[in-house]
């Protein structure tokens, strides 16, 4: 179990340079910080965003726009999927292959 994990671990360690190496490689090969920045310019930026005062309201308001989208699609899919297909038969069929697909 522990050699599993150790491969894993080397793994994705191998994973994430291998993505920064090539990062790297295009962001000299297009030579354009507009059309692909740099890793250096990218971490910069992001840390300028990231000490701005309207980044935690920002994303308060990301979260919470996506839990009203996430409770208004489960509210969808049990009106649909649960009490409607139940009365319709043609609702019943149409929903059935989309929930064998998954």
């Amino acid at each position: 179990m522990k050699r599993f994990s150790m491969e894993n671990r080397r793994l994705s360690i191998i994973a994430k340079a291998t993505i920064i190496i090539i990062w790297i490689v295009l962001s000299k090969i297009v030579d354009n910080e507009v059309i692909f920045p740099g890793i250096k310019s990218t971490i910069i930026e992001l840390i300028k965003i990231i000490r701005t005062p309207s980044f935690i309201p920002i994303i308060k308001h990301t979260v919470y726009r996506s839990l009203l989208g996430f409770l208004f699609s489960l509210t969808l899919a049990i009106i649909l999927g649960g009490v409607l297909a139940s009365f319709s038969d043609f609702i019943y069929y149409l929903m059935r292959p989309i929930l064998n697909f998954f």
